[in-house]
């Protein structure tokens, strides 16, 4: 107890020894100061001295004051969810307020991550979405964790859309009410979360008060789940979370808008404040070479195309400067939501089967699994084409959205006969797919067009205005010599072992159930 006092005075004399310090603070862990443990405002990042002490001059513009855990280390958590890697600012600039973490030892030579993504929490009685994330979702992250936590420690990354920003106010459902559900749902693994497009308050507006309408609007978000972007370390792994949308409201309302509490146009566009840049850099700094950075955000960062590479980002040369920061490291992966391959299973909009994602890391390469709510592991959707296009040959609706919509694929016509389709979404650098015909392998290409089971939901128009939410990067076809051919499916590893595989029998029908 004396030494712990004595740890504090000292940090405190640190902080008044002529230095305009506003926040200060110990990183302890079983009562003993840890130095050289990065913290950070948002905004400045420093390390602990010799007796676990911070100090930070800030200007509190962020609202809070987080730990980086350092590797080896994880922290408590709050009702048994929440790491408590931060605190809330709640004095003036000018205030000193002191902020302490404590650290809990982790062995990491091996850890798991579920990554879980668009939720779209709404407690809505015509989706009964509690319900099916009571079923289907909860059941699935419970699993996974009890058949990792043998292995490692467990996380879950949050990815965005969360909750569904139009139906607050409608249903009662913010960002904390969906905490909350998650909790008392018994949802187990801690759960880390970055922001996506429909987690800010749509009922606030910019104005003079409240000029930075991003800020305004994400302010229940941060109540509820904290900063915005912060990173850990995790085993040999540098975890950086990014709030990569940048949101706007204005009046006058767009068409339609006004319900329910919400107010003016609610848009937003993909990118990175200077703010976060700022920081991100003076992160790195603190990153030692050799660190493998893991990078994660709502949208997409980049697109892999056919040819060359895209990019949602509203300004691509953020693109090249987060190049620039970040190719020291050697290749680095990004990990993002946005694109609902993780939705609610079910939901006529989005007809695909949701899922989860588990990433496996320590020494070598990580390794993916992909559980879907309602077919186990699977990596890949095969299509038989010929009974697509007989179901596009009596769907009026499909038929109007390929006419008015381009980029919505025909494949009513007869060029379609004996194709095979496949989605892989779970194909990563360096992997191939083949396609065989009993044992005479296929040419296969791989193909940008509409993803075929979006023409066969229930989809509101509003859907197909998107491109993005019709057309798959990462479709591969095929043509088989029979109607009735059995194909099987393989994808071969960057080694060319085989790691996925599985057949498909013809005729297979095309339904809202297929697998």
């Amino acid at each position: 107890m004396k030494k712990f006092v004595f740890v504090l005075a000292t940090c405190l004399m640190a902080a008044t020894a002529g230095w305009a310090q506003t926040l200060t603070g110990t990183v302890t862990c079983e009562g003993q100061p840890v130095a050289g443990v990065c913290v950070s405002d948002g905004v400045e990042v420093v390390r602990t001295d010799v007796h676990g002490c911070y100090a930070i001059q800030s200007a509190k513009e962020q609202g809070f004051v987080f730990v980086i855990t350092p590797s080896g280390y994880t922290v408590p958590l709050r009702e048994r969810l929440t790491p408590q890697f931060w605190a809330r600012l709640t004095e003036p600039a000018d205030v000193v307020e002191n902020h302490d973490f404590v650290l809990e030892k982790q062995k990491q030579d091996n850890y798991t991550v579920i990554f879980t993504t668009d939720l779209h929490l709404q407690h809505s009685p015509k989706l009964n979405d509690f319900d099916m994330a009571r079923q289907l979702v909860v059941p699935l992250a419970q699993r996974l964790y009890a058949e990792n936590i043998k292995k490692g420690p467990v996380v879950t990354f949050q990815l965005g859309d969360l909750v569904q920003d139009r139906y607050w106010y409608q249903y009662d459902m913010d960002p904390e009410k969906a905490r909350v559900f998650l909790r008392d749902s018994g949802f187990t693994a801690p759960l880390y979360s970055v922001m996506g497009n429909h987690d800010h308050d749509g009922a606030r507006l910019a104005d003079e008060q409240h000029p930075d309408i991003t800020r305004y609007a994400e302010e229940p978000w941060r109540e509820a789940c904290g900063p915005t972007y912060y990173s850990m370390n995790i085993g040999n792994d540098h975890w950086v979370m990014l709030d990569n949308i940048l949101y706007y409201n204005e009046a006058p309302p767009r068409s339609g808008e006004g319900k329910y509490g919400m107010k003016g146009n609610r848009r937003f566009e993909v990118g990175l404040t200077e703010g976060q840049f700022a920081w991100l850099e003076k992160d790195l700094a603190m990153v030692p070479a050799g660190t493998k950075i893991r990078v994660c955000g709502h949208a997409s960062f980049i697109l892999p195309k056919t040819i060359g590479k895209d990019t949602e980002f509203a300004d691509p040369a953020q693109v090249d400067r987060l190049y620039k920061m970040l190719r020291r490291f050697g290749p680095v992966n990004f990990y993002n939501g946005h694109a609902h391959r993780m939705y609610l299973a079910r939901n006529p909009r989005y007809p695909d089967d949701g899922g989860i994602l588990i990433g496996r890391f320590g020494k070598g390469e990580p390794s993916y699994a992909y559980e879907t709510y309602l077919h186990g592991s699977k990596q890949l959707r095969a299509y038989d084409m010929n009974t697509v296009r007989a179901n596009i040959l009596e769907n009026k609706k499909a038929q109007e959205r390929i006419a008015e919509f381009s980029y919505c694929t025909d494949y009513s016509t007869a060029e379609r006969e004996n194709q095979i389709y496949v989605n892989a979404w779970m194909l990563l650098p360096g992997y191939t797919l083949e396609m065989y015909e009993g044992s005479h392998k296929l040419d296969v290409e791989q193909v940008v067009e509409a993803e075929p089971l979006s023409l066969a939901g229930n989809n509101g128009k509003s859907f197909f205005t998107h491109k993005s939410y019709v057309q798959c990067h990462h479709l591969y076809r095929a043509t088989a010599s029979s109607p009735k051919s059995t194909i099987t499916i393989k994808v071969r590893n960057d080694k060319g072992k085989v790691v996925y595989q599985e057949k498909m029998r013809r005729p297979k029908p095309f339904s809202l159930d297929m697998e």
